[in-house]
């Protein structure tokens, strides 16, 4: 089962996936070079949130309630499928018909976010609701996942003031050269080396 809705109880601090160091670094800026670090903050956000929508899920660690249909028969092999992930187990809690669970009465698969009726064939059936409180998100942000998000500026700085329709130049000494310029219908939306890296962890996958 899925929630009928949820809502964000305690939001990151920062949702950034990668720092201004970082790309400053992914660029080879110099030391003492700040001319541009306004710009390239603008860009860490576009970039991180383009790998949020794109894997369909928020990576920094946040705070969660996730409220389900009152009312619901569940099934013994359906398992409650949490809107976020990975879960940080000692954070879940369970209001079952407004009753706080002991969590010998379920278990829980932290990475896709499953959580699953131990012990009651009635399974996750209530009359009047279930909620289920948790923090979801990564306490260090993947590696890969960071190399995309770099990757993603590094694209976007390369592009900076060219007609963004332009998808190839010829000049004297470089020859041609061709720029990627966003998907075909039925295409990812990103280059496919930067979507490889995001695609672990696009919801529906890993969880």
């Amino acid at each position: 089962m899925i929630p009928l809705y949820s809502t964000v109880v305690t939001s990151a601090a920062e949702r950034n996936l990668v720092t201004l160091d970082d790309l400053r670094e992914q660029l080879r800026v110099r030391p003492g070079d700040t001319a541009n670090d306004g710009w390239y903050t603008k860009v860490i956000a576009r970039s991180s949130l383009a790998a949020e929508r794109y894997c369909n899920r928020i990576f920094a660690k946040q705070g969660y309630a996730d409220v389900f249909r009152a009312g619901v028969n569940g099934m013994g092999d359906e398992p409650l499928v949490l809107s976020m992930a990975p879960i940080d187990p000692a954070s879940l809690m369970v209001e079952l018909d407004g009753v706080v669970m002991d969590s010998a009465g379920y278990a829980l698969q932290p990475l896709p976010g499953h959580l699953w009726r131990v012990g009651d064939t009635t399974a996750w059936s209530n009359s009047t609701g279930l909620t289920v409180s948790y923090d979801a998100g990564f306490d260090v942000i993947p590696a890969d996942v960071q190399q995309a998000v770099l990757d993603l500026c590094t694209m976007e700085n390369a592009g900076r003031g060219r007609d963004p329709m332009l998808r190839a130049t010829e000049s004297p000494g470089l020859g041609r050269q061709e720029y990627w310029v966003g998907g075909v219908p039925g295409s990812s939306l990103l280059p496919q080396d930067i979507a490889s890296l995001l695609n672990p962890y696009r919801r529906g996958m890993v969880g």
